[in-house]
């Protein structure tokens, strides 16, 4: 079950973020990938900002910084997330392919496949 998920069924949402700040780094992977609830949006602003003062936190996400506004609701919450991320945080941008897909291709070049007719074996 993932993070938000697992907030979201919390009792008690200051419990929750009492155990993920006992993490000196907490690293968010995929950020952005689906759909947030409202709920959702606002648990993500609840998490940056009581980390943005003293603790480390890595996010990772193949969303352009960009889209993040709209994916975060809007207004009022992607301008408290964005404060803090712009004031706390640093920002790095990496570009050309994705290592995942690099490990693929030198993974299929080491056992011999070959492409044929735009099929790959």
């Amino acid at each position: 079950m993932n993070l938000w998920k697992r907030l979201s069924k919390a009792e008690k949402k200051s419990e929750a973020l009492k155990k993920i700040n006992e993490a000196d780094l907490l690293t968010i992977d995929d950020f952005g990938l689906g759909t947030l609830t409202a709920q959702e949006q606002s648990l993500v602003y609840e998490i940056i900002k009581s980390r943005a003062d003293n603790l480390s936190t890595i996010i990772v996400s193949q969303r352009p910084c960009a889209d993040w506004y709209e994916w975060l609701g809007g207004k009022y919450i992607t301008d408290g997330v964005a404060d803090r991320i712009i004031n706390f945080y640093y920002l790095i941008e990496l570009k050309g392919e994705s290592r995942r897909a690099l490990g693929r291709k030198q993974a299929r070049k080491q056992r011999g496949f070959v492409k044929l007719d735009g099929l790959s074996n």
